[in-house]
């Protein structure tokens, strides 16, 4: 087993930010999506954290994921 690497939570989440952005999802979901996985990994639940990039990366790219998609509230 490798040993742990540590990393500072808002290096994190501007590495993870910054791979959403790429992957064309806009700059404001991207930042919440990286609060939302940096904040699963501070909370203990590793693997609901950024250990999904890759997963959410390859679906986004597949295009089974949208990157924008166009959402409306209706309630």
């Amino acid at each position: 087993m490798s040993d742990p690497i540590f990393v500072r939570h808002g290096r994190l989440h501007y590495f993870v930010r910054e791979i959403l952005k790429r992957l064309r999802v806009p700059a404001t979901h991207a930042s919440k999506i990286s609060d939302a996985l940096v904040t699963s990994d501070l909370a203990g639940f590793e693997g609901e954290g950024v250990s999904r990039l890759p997963y959410f990366a390859t679906r986004i790219s597949a295009g089974l994921i949208k990157a924008n998609p166009e959402m409306q509230i209706a309630h």
